[in-house]
């Protein structure tokens, strides 16, 4: 009996050794597997990292500072490019985009809970970047904006708007329209 229990035992750990080994092959297996099914779907390198440079554009026009953000997969988008920011500067670049490949424009609006919307300069104590005002914090957010989109994604003309508001009662040393294309101010 002892044997036929001990027999039983074996086969019993050599079942499961086997089972586990098994379950160990498919894993490292199918990563492969499904990077074949992305490239064949045309959806391969979408957990890629991209980087970009976010231009630090001053009220006068001139580059102050750069430096890279990233983000996994996919394409840069002015979403992104103004989370940069916000994760840089401090500020809430908080907006929306439409973007209109085969025209070449981008239309962005700028949020309520953004800082550009609020007016608000406080930026978390942040030292590299303090406004005197918020005329100047707005500038540098448009100048900004606008500098690291055509940098990152291309030649394209760039619109702007404010939600819920008009963005020429800003006092902004610019008229904003939705027929002409924003340039640096």
């Amino acid at each position: 009996m002892k044997k036929f229990i001990s027999l039983l035992l074996a086969f019993c750990f050599i079942f499961i050794f086997c089972s586990c080994q098994k379950a160990a092959d498919d894993t490292t297996t199918e990563p492969a597997s499904a990077e074949s099914d992305a490239a064949e779907n045309g959806s391969a390198g979408s957990n890629e990292k991209k980087e970009g440079l976010l231009y630090a554009v001053s009220s006068d026009g001139s580059e102050d500072k750069t430096t890279v953000f990233s983000f996994m997969g996919g394409d840069y988008t002015p979403e992104r490019i103004a989370a940069g920011f916000s994760g840089w500067t401090g500020l809430k670049f908080r907006i929306s985009s439409e973007t209109d490949e085969e025209n070449k424009k981008i239309s962005i609006t700028w949020l309520e809970e953004s800082s550009f919307y609020t007016g608000n300069p406080d930026n978390g104590d942040n030292p590299n970047f303090s406004f005197s005002d918020s005329k100047e914090m707005r500038t540098f957010m448009l100048n900004s904006l606008y500098k690291t989109i055509i940098e990152n994604m291309g030649d394209y003309e760039v619109y702007y708007s404010l939600e819920n508001g008009d963005i020429n009662n800003l006092g902004l040393d610019a008229e904003f329209s939705s027929s002409q294309p924003f340039a640096l101010i």
